[in-house]
């Protein structure tokens, strides 16, 4: 569509913007924008589309000084059941993922104390979450009186690993052309404990049998439907999932290939500066070294802290950010897995991520020509002197 440039007078209380658009697949939509209150807002605006085909689009503008007039416009999607138009033959190290850090770490207690800041990371329930699209949950168990309670480090989330399990399976069960990918590892100390981690996660493995995908390689969608894919934190022996156990945290740019020849590469760093430039560089990076990776497990964490900075404010940070840049990539190739505190920050994220993903029978719509663009100032067309388009 282009970009359009423009000054607008914050004098006005409107500044209306038409805008038509056709596609090459004949579907044409409107949309109507208010800039004066764009303009005002710190945060991804979505829109309203007219037209008879504006029942299959979403849009979005994204608002900063730099990008006033950047619009993303996509074709919507189920986000409880995206994976159902994914071709089966798709290797899950193909998609672009959309997943959260420390999924379950909700609970931060009161009266707050200021360590006790730092431990939520959402705020949509985990079953939320898998409806508004994730796939990759970041599980933390504490291993207490041999078996799991999850904790996001000394704090307890006031969830058992059997509550996570029984979320998970019944979403399964509902959506069964989904998957997901569930990262365990062990959290704080142990306490009253009598066997291994792994022991205890044998058990589990037990209670919901066949539910989890332990083979040690990344599979195809086909293989992984109605599965949860084990993605091992902990150390274990014989067949217990892909194993990403030599992991180091806080790593900018960790490279390695296990033994049974997966190789995963990880931006996790998570000490950031006030601003989050440091971190939106080494995001940029990832995508870029992404895209030359094919069959690589890719996954590119957006969460960070830096003290005072809560991971709630770093996440209306670097989320929006992050935001901006999808919406400005000219290309539309895999992502990989994104890891992000507060997921629904801003609203659309999620769904900007799964617009990167292949789709049965459908190939992404070429945007061919603005139809009519057209800047009116609200009060009688009259230009105003200190404004230009």
């Amino acid at each position: 569509a282009g970009e359009v440039n423009e000054t607008l007078h914050h004098k006005h209380n409107q500044y209306i913007m038409r805008i038509e658009i056709g596609f090459s697949n004949s579907h044409r939509i409107r949309l109507t924008i208010n800039q004066y209150d764009a303009c005002r807002s710190k945060f991804i605006q979505q829109f309203a589309l007219e037209g008879k085909n504006a029942d299959l689009y979403e849009c979005t503008q994204a608002v900063s000084h730099e990008t006033m007039n950047l619009f993303a416009i996509y074709q919507k999607l189920q986000t409880s059941d995206w994976m159902r138009e994914i071709p089966d033959s798709i290797s899950l190290s193909e998609l672009s993922i959309p997943g959260t850090h420390d999924t379950c770490a909700r609970t931060a207690p009161l009266p707050m104390k200021p360590v006790q800041q730092y431990a939520k990371c959402q705020d949509l329930s985990l079953h939320d979450q898998l409806l508004s699209g994730i796939r990759f949950i970041d599980i933390r168990c504490r291993h207490v009186n041999d078996s799991f309670d999850i904790y996001h480090g000394p704090i307890y989330q006031k969830m058992s690993f059997d509550n996570v399990m029984d979320i998970c399976a019944d979403f399964l069960k509902d959506h069964p052309y989904e998957c997901m990918l569930m990262s365990i590892k062990e959290e704080y100390n142990p306490s009253k404990v009598n066997r291994t981690f792994q022991e205890t996660f044998d058990d589990y493995v037990r209670k919901y049998m066949g539910i989890f995908y332990l083979r040690e390689t990344i599979p195809v969608l086909a293989k992984a439907r109605g599965k949860i894919v084990l993605l091992r934190r902990f150390r274990a022996e014989g067949q217990c999932g892909i194993d990403l156990s030599s992991w180091t945290a806080n790593n900018a740019n960790f490279v390695h290939t296990n033994e049974n020849g997966v190789t995963y590469h990880i931006q996790d760093i998570y000490k950031v500066d006030r601003k989050g430039d440091n971190k939106m560089a080494e995001i940029k990076r990832h995508f870029e070294d992404a895209q030359q990776s094919k069959g690589v497990l890719c996954m590119n964490f957006l969460s960070g802290t830096n003290i005072p900075s809560t991971p709630l404010a770093f996440a209306q940070n670097i989320n929006i950010r992050f935001n901006l840049y999808l919406a400005s990539r000219p290309s539309r190739e895999p992502l990989g897995i994104i890891v992000m505190d507060f997921c629904n920050i801003p609203a659309g994220n999620i769904k900007q991520i799964l617009c990167n993903n292949p789709r049965k029978g459908w190939m992404r719509s070429k945007l061919d020509n603005v139809y009519d663009m057209l800047f009116t100032d609200n009060r009688n067309n009259e230009k105003d002197d200190e404004g230009e388009m």
